[in-house]
């Protein structure tokens, strides 16, 4: 957290409690320890222990260090994601400078590849899942849900 951000911690300590007080020396060792923590989590944990506590706090009760993978994650990701905003993107197959007759290859191959997933069912399997349906239907009706 920053410097201001840990004066504010305390300036909160102060209003909480009239008896809080803090000569210089105090008060930059509180700031100075304050300022390796994670001032969002800090000052919840602070405003839960001014609600549930009528003594002053020590840093202990409410301080809560920075997590340092936290950081290095955050500052990972901001960095991937202004590389993919300066990346160039990959242009579609009609947009490419391929030549046509690749592209119809290509193309091809794509489908055929689709097709591969798709697997057609033969007469015997098709007719049971024509009963299967039949007989779900009938049941919907029994039951009056359809008409």
């Amino acid at each position: 957290m920053t410097r201001k951000e840990a004066i504010e911690l305390l300036l909160l300590i102060n209003d909480a409690y009239k008896d809080f007080e803090l000569d210089q020396t105090k008060k930059e060792t509180w700031i100075q320890i304050l300022e390796s923590g994670d001032y969002t989590r800090s000052k919840a944990a602070l405003l839960k222990y001014i609600q549930t506590k009528p003594f002053q706090p020590t840093v202990a009760n409410f301080f809560v260090p920075t997590n340092r993978d936290v950081e290095k994650t955050k500052a990972y990701l901001d960095k991937q994601a202004a590389y993919q905003q300066e990346a160039v993107p990959m242009p579609t197959l009609e947009e490419s400078d391929l030549p046509e007759d690749l592209k119809r290859e290509i193309k091809a191959y794509q489908e055929k590849q689709k097709s591969k997933n798709i697997v057609p069912l033969n007469a015997e399997q098709q007719e049971a899942a024509r009963q299967r349906t039949q007989a779900q239907i009938a049941q919907l009706k029994a039951k009056g849900a359809i008409e």
